[in-house]
């Protein structure tokens, strides 16, 4: 059926992947299920958590929990300064993990885009710079925040 992967074609890739990364990258810590493709479906989830053992590569970090949305694409980059030092300052404690996409406005980055997202050139501009913002560190060091890799947790 078109739309559907095949196991087989989908563990081709993955491994390709995983074998160049590991080549490339020596401190590959996990393996990501990025927009959660490759665990849409529970013979894809146990192909994943197959190839995460035979490689050593977590998938998963036990008690990790998802920060969650600090506004819409279209903010400025003062917005979502402001937005990330109000979600740092509401949250509990705990394990975070913040997904985000920065990058800067450049012109290979307008050219990025598709329906329903044509800002990813000043959305992940506006990622990099509340990053970089010293409020946001300020926030950080004022929550007494620690920021951690994979690594660092998986490594305990």
């Amino acid at each position: 059926m078109q739309g559907e992967p095949r196991v087989e074609e989908v563990e081709r890739e993955l491994r390709a992947q995983i074998e160049l990364a590991v080549k490339e990258i020596p401190q590959v810590s996990h393996l990501s299920n990025h927009m959660g493709t490759a665990t849409s479906r529970p013979d894809l989830r146990e192909l994943v958590d197959r190839l995460a053992a035979e490689y050593k590569l977590p998938i998963n970090v036990p008690g990790l929990k998802r920060m969650p949305a600090w506004g819409p694409n279209e903010m400025s980059a003062s917005q979502r300064e402001q937005a990330l030092v109000g979600l740092l300052e509401k949250l509990d404690g705990g394990l975070y993990m913040l997904v985000e996409h920065p990058g800067l406005d450049t012109e290979e980055m307008r050219a990025i885009g598709h329906e329903g997202y044509r800002n990813v050139a000043s959305h992940r501009d506006a990622v990099t710079k509340a990053f970089c913002s010293a409020k946001v560190k300020q926030a950080i060091e004022k929550r007494n925040i620690r920021l951690v890799s994979y690594r660092d947790v998986l490594s305990g």
